[in-house]
């Protein structure tokens, strides 16, 4: 593969936040004292930007953005093409899971704070939980059912939102490893979903687990902590940012491991897109890396300065045939993929 990408645009605003949507960008530009909501075109020039109200996050719906303020005491939704915006009756701190129109996140009602389960068409308040829930914590929702971790301990529960326990797995022994500085016991670092499977990493190992019944399918050990993963039809792709591994979602098996990342830095989230695996390794420079996922070695490897870009970038986004990078100095740049 050639090196595909034409860059189309930038911009030099402060950018710290951005979502790639259907005919450009939504993105926070300021700082952390001061900053507000700018909607870019697919060229990164500036349409509408809300400069007389604060914002630090928020979610696109396509035809609204709801946002919260810097200082988290309102949320508000703003109409994309009328600029009108009104202030919500709750407040979400927006961090949270989206399935189909519905959205889930820790927010606050009344004063109270509660999770919340809006719709994104109506943007009505679908239902409300206690923050004990589970753990005190949700980390993955599926539907009527979620997730849920104790504090740097190896132990995952699986509950309902009427905070039924359905299962719970204690990993810490069972996943505990040994790099030389005697046995330790194993916490959770994250966790993956499909459709019939939760896939847990904690310490060296990957573990497949049922969503229906908690039981273990398989145990898989490796020799690094992994840190970040990514599902693809049926296999994880896990990396410990120096190696890369290829597991079996159905049986654990191993399908290459310890694939080493060629190169003087380690590497950045693992995103899938059109095919391939790609990310960022922090070398001196920054290298946008693109892996073939069936045999784990580079399909092309680009230096940043030959996409013009002179500082080291966080994880590339892709929308239809447009890649983003946001440098370390907070300027974004869009690129076109001539070969779609």
């Amino acid at each position: 593969m050639i090196n595909p990408f034409k860059k189309i645009g930038e911009t030099r605003n402060v950018v710290y936040n951005y979502q790639p949507v259907r005919d450009g960008v939504v993105a926070i530009i300021g700082d952390s004292n001061r900053s507000h909501l700018q909607v870019f075109n697919t060229y990164l020039e500036v349409e509408r930007s809300i400069s007389d109200l604060t914002a630090y996050d928020f979610v696109d719906s396509i035809e609204n953005i709801l946002f919260t303020t810097l200082d988290a005491d309102a949320s508000y939704l703003l109409n994309k093409t009328t600029l009108e915006y009104k202030r919500l009756p709750y407040i979400l701190h927006i961090k949270g899971f989206q399935i189909g129109d519905q959205y889930l996140c820790f927010g606050e009602k009344d004063g109270i704070e509660c999770y919340l389960q809006i719709s994104l068409r109506t943007f009505e308040i679908l239902n409300k939980y206690d923050t004990n829930i589970g753990f005190g914590n949700i980390q993955n929702w599926l539907g009527s059912e979620f997730t849920s971790t104790e504090t740097r301990k190896g132990i995952l529960g699986y509950f309902d939102f009427q905070n039924n326990l359905k299962w719970q797995l204690d990993l810490s022994q069972s996943c505990a490893y040994d790099l030389g500085k005697g046995l330790q016991k194993a916490e959770i670092s994250n966790i993956y979903i499909n459709d019939k499977s939760i896939f847990i990493l904690a310490g060296l190992s990957v573990v497949g687990v049922s969503i229906k019944t908690g039981d273990i399918l398989w145990n898989t050990k490796l020799d690094t902590w992994q840190s970040r993963a990514v599902i693809n039809a049926s296999y994880l792709y896990t990396t410990s940012n120096t190696y890369l591994n290829k597991i079996d979602c159905e049986t654990g098996e191993i399908i290459y491991k310890n694939k080493e990342f060629e190169g003087t830095g380690p590497v950045s989230e693992l995103i899938w897109n059109d095919g391939f695996l790609w990310t960022i390794m922090d070398s001196s420079p920054s290298t946008l890396l693109c892996i073939d996922p069936k045999t784990g070695n580079y399909v092309e490897t680009i230096s940043l300065p030959d996409l013009g870009i002179t500082r080291d970038c966080y994880d590339p986004k892709f929308y239809e045939n447009r890649m983003y990078l946001l440098d370390h100095d907070n300027t974004l740049h869009v690129f076109e993929n001539k070969l779609k």
